[in-house]
């Protein structure tokens, strides 16, 4: 019998051990509140590209402002179809080959991509002097990427295409 009661046991205690024990999980989600003002972070980001073409005004060319606004890993594509990284951009705007005068912003558009990726899409016109001194109006179309990281807006890719008036 005491073999019996040991076999028992001993069963029962190996059943238990093996058989799963009924939980019950918690899913926790971390819900992101939209907490984002969109009217304020467009208008935000408009005056950001706003500066930008303003820059090329300034005594550095925009050297300083544009370094604020493209990220690290930013990339273009510029009015000539080259593609350009940020050093190359600020190395371009450094040394420039026009002397610009004017620069008139055109109306700019912005649509986000959930809450921390937008385009800017916008015109402008620059009016100046090439190198031989001929002056040249001429206005440009782009596109750019802008994505929040850690709390600061940058742009992280470009595209533009520049139109110069024919001549009649």
């Amino acid at each position: 019998m005491k073999k019996l009661i040991l076999c028992f046991i001993v069963s029962a205690s190996l059943v238990a051990c093996s058989t799963p024990t009924a939980t019950t999980e918690t899913a926790t989600a971390t819900v992101k509140s939209d907490t984002l003002d969109k009217a304020a972070v467009a208008e935000k980001l408009k005056g950001m590209e706003a500066a930008w073409n303003l820059s090329a005004l300034e005594a550095d060319h925009g050297v300083k402002v544009v370094s604020e606004i493209l990220a690290d890993d930013f990339h273009q594509f510029n009015s000539k179809g080259e593609i350009q990284n940020r050093d190359q951009v600020l190395k371009a705007a450094a040394e420039p080959t026009e002397t610009t005068t004017e620069v008139i912003n055109g109306d700019m558009n912005v649509t986000f991509f959930g809450n921390n990726v937008a385009t800017v899409i916008g015109s402008h016109v620059t009016n100046g002097k090439d190198k031989s001194g001929k002056a040249f109006s001429k206005t440009t179309v782009w596109n750019d990427t802008y994505m929040e990281r850690e709390g600061k807006w940058q742009c992280i890719a470009s595209g533009s295409t520049t139109v110069v008036p024919e001549k009649k």
